[in-house]
């Protein structure tokens, strides 16, 4: 459990760093974020192998077999996560221009709502997968590690998305 705690530790702190990764560099505001983002997804994508790694205890046979269908899992997570960065770059590009109207706003939170729902559905269609060959504890806490490593993503995303502001357009 230490363990765990250790690792999700490190997830923070570098999603902490990453945020401010390339401030110096960036020409432009899009290109900072473009940069973060691809940053972010880099450093992400190999934590969370290495935290599925320490904490999957899975023998050598079902690590073959766990690694393939996680490869497909990831690779059709991400549409998902390129639609939500998409959607991230149109809001802060409606904050900083100003042009924010109602209408995108229920669009926006919308589209947020639906992104979610697909990450949950690809998720449960993918347990069918990973029960074929693993326990079901295995299958429960590999859904755990995910959801736990995405409330980590989230909340430093939270905490770096303004609230729609409420007086104006």
């Amino acid at each position: 459990m230490k363990s765990i705690f250790i690792t999700f530790t490190n997830l923070i702190i570098t999603l902490a760093l990453v945020s401010f990764s390339g401030v110096i560099y960036a020409e432009t505001q899009q290109e900072l974020f473009d940069k973060e983002i691809k940053f972010s997804r880099e450093v992400l994508s190999k934590q969370r192998q290495d935290l599925i790694i320490k904490n999957m205890s899975l023998t050598a046979y079902d690590e073959k077999k766990f690694w393939g269908v996680y490869n497909r899992y990831r690779d059709e997570m991400k549409p998902i996560l390129d639609q939500t960065v998409t959607l991230l770059t149109e809001y802060s590009n409606s904050l900083k221009n100003k042009n924010l109207t109602d209408e995108m706003a229920i669009e926006f939170t919308e589209t947020a709502i639906m992104l979610q729902g697909a990450k949950l559905a690809l998720r449960r269609d993918y347990i069918k997968e990973f029960k074929a060959f693993l326990k079901p504890k295995q299958v429960a806490r590999f859904i755990q590690l995910e959801t736990k490593i995405d409330a980590i993503i989230n909340y430093d995303l939270a905490r770096k998305v303004p609230l729609v502001p409420v007086n104006s357009k």
